[in-house]
């Protein structure tokens, strides 16, 4: 289900009281392998798995004007059909501060990041503020599995 509000992230609590929900967010521009097995190990940490993607306007400020490659409501609608996502919705926001609202109103039992991001410490500190437990996976895939979007868009501009 693709929620349209933060507000809705209540519903899910509320409606999975006795569940452990899990919240994971990212660009996912290019749906690939890697995405997909993120989603395998965030999922393994709980029982529902929410997933922020992040709208146009941010994918443009930190990758440039030529990116997102697919719009939010896509990248959405893609994410929502995996089987491990049960819930996503878009973070409207271009800063971290955005992580109070949502854990305000979602309050996961678990934050997954990759080990990979740039901004652990920040995602530490509100994983923290929050009490909300922060997990960070491990390069999930290696050899030829071991792809980035942007690895994907160069292959592709190759051919």
């Amino acid at each position: 289900m693709i929620l349209r509000e933060y507000e809705e992230l209540d519903v899910i609590r509320k409606g999975h009281s006795e569940e452990k929900i899990v919240y994971a967010s990212g660009t996912f521009d290019i749906m690939h392998v890697g995405h997909v097995s993120f989603f395998e190990q965030c999922r393994k940490q709980g029982d529902i798995l929410v997933v922020g993607v992040a709208e146009d306007s941010v994918i443009r400020e930190y990758k440039g004007p030529k990116r997102p490659v697919q719009n939010e409501r896509q990248r959405a609608k893609m994410l929502v059909s995996l089987k491990p996502v049960n819930y996503c919705f878009i973070n409207k926001s271009h800063n971290f501060s955005e992580l109070d609202i949502i854990f305000s109103h979602l309050r996961p039992d678990f934050y997954v990041i990759s080990e990979d991001a740039r901004t652990i410490e920040v995602q530490r500190k509100y994983a923290a503020q929050n009490r909300v437990e922060l997990v960070i996976l491990d390069k999930l895939m290696e050899g030829d599995l071991n792809i980035s979007t942007t690895q994907l868009i160069e292959k592709i501009k190759d051919l």
